[in-house]
């Protein structure tokens, strides 16, 4: 089973955003601004009459807003359970005429000749099994200059959204509920998470994460990627990184703009910049300390991306024992040594959270209320989900 098949088995539309009422699509055109204008200086003002291009765009409520601003959008999308809901909001919002063609098909399926400014494919691109293929693809669409937009689950960023999952899991495997999809599981993950997931800026319902992320079979780590391995497929296919969101690179930062850079020098100083200030913040969410960089040895990051594994195999009930799913010494030292108090709080929370989830005498109660108690941990969601442009040269 793919990831759109688990949507259309489950009849699931995996972002519903409200934007049926003024207020929440005013709000939903100030958040599609902030990212396009601030993070990926793209200004929503320019792309009147541009022709773009969404693969995946679900039920259409972000391509709405390019819409809005005057864009002629082909818009694609192999989920036809959420395409009424489409057709229902451009309709509502007197947009309609801007959709030149919706096909209802995927990726790999689509064909045109047509080149584009603006090529985005957000949510899923990681996804898929020929990725590498994809973003070649997604690349040859665009015109000279033209900028493809992607957005993907991080690699190290998602350390906690899968500690998450496997507190969820664990707790389902201890009270016997072998259907993750029940209202059973829904129960115990609101018990768990549901206090945390509505003290942050979400378009979604508990429920939509839930089934996307908690229980998603799709996400775990051999879905996971990272700028290591997005920059050099770019780089090999003629284009290069703009801008991302969230904006931590700080390549840019205090240079003149007449300092002109190969595009292999540019991939290289934005890695080096992930190394030295960005890892922590990745795992935590937490802004590092620009002033005392602490850079994660090879170590680190492969024990690191072992753990994702090993939660991952237990997550499909792989022979796993939970014993192997161990906190690794290398992180922990990494983090007790970033001289930030909070930081050194939350490693001694999460490494203790570890311990009680995988203890030969834990219960779901036990775990529950262990987590609960993690008062620095339950306020951190790490850096999970990343939005990237590249320009193609």
């Amino acid at each position: 089973m793919s990831l759109l098949e688990y949507y259309q088995e489950n009849k699931f539309n995996p972002v519903p955003i409200e934007v049926s009422d003024d207020l929440n699509w005013q709000m939903q055109i100030q958040k599609r601004r902030n990212l396009y204008d601030n993070h990926l200086g793209i200004p929503l003002n320019l792309l009147k009459d541009k022709n773009i291009i969404e693969f995946g765009c679900n039920s259409g409520e972000n391509a709405l807003v390019l819409a809005h601003y005057g864009a002629n959008l082909t818009l694609v999308e192999p989920n036809d359970i959420v395409l009424p809901r489409l057709h229902k909001l451009f309709q509502q919002h007197k947009l309609k005429h801007k959709i030149e063609e919706l096909v209802n098909t995927d990726i790999n399926s689509f064909q045109t000749e047509k080149k584009f400014d603006l090529v985005i494919a957000e949510g899923f691109v990681n996804c898929l099994e020929n990725r590498d293929e994809v973003v070649i693809k997604l690349l040859k669409l665009l015109k000279t200059g033209g900028i493809l937009i992607i957005s993907f689950d991080d690699r190290y960023g998602s350390l906690l959204e899968c500690t998450r999952q496997l507190v969820l899991h664990r707790c389902l495997r201890l009270n016997s509920i072998k259907n993750v999809h029940s209202e059973k599981s829904l129960s115990i993950a609101k018990q768990l998470f549901n206090e945390d997931f509505m003290q942050i800026n979400t378009s979604r319902p508990f429920k939509a994460w839930w089934q996307d992320g908690l229980i998603n079979p799709y996400f775990s780590a051999n879905i996971l990627w990272s700028f290591q391995e997005l920059l050099p497929l770019v780089a090999k296919n003629n284009a290069v990184i703009s801008s991302c969101s969230p904006k931590w690179n700080i390549t840019d930062y205090y240079s003149w703009y007449k300092n002109i850079e190969t595009d292999t020098e540019k991939h290289q100083r934005f890695i080096s910049s992930w190394n030295k200030y960005a890892f922590e913040y990745f795992l935590t969410g937490i802004k590092p300390n620009l002033c005392t960089p602490v850079e994660p040895s090879s170590s680190v990051l492969s024990d690191t991306r072992l753990l994702l594994d090993n939660i991952s195999s237990y997550i499909k009930q792989d022979s796993l024992n939970t014993q192997q799913i161990i906190y690794p010494d290398s992180l922990d030292k990494y983090l007790s040594n970033s001289g930030n108090e909070t930081i050194n709080r939350f490693n001694q929370e999460l490494k203790d959270l570890f311990a009680q989830i995988m203890h030969p005498s834990a219960t779901s109660e036990s775990i529950i209320k262990n987590y609960h108690s993690k008062k620095r941990l339950r306020k951190l969601w790490g850096c999970p989900y990343h939005y990237v442009s590249f320009t193609k040269e």
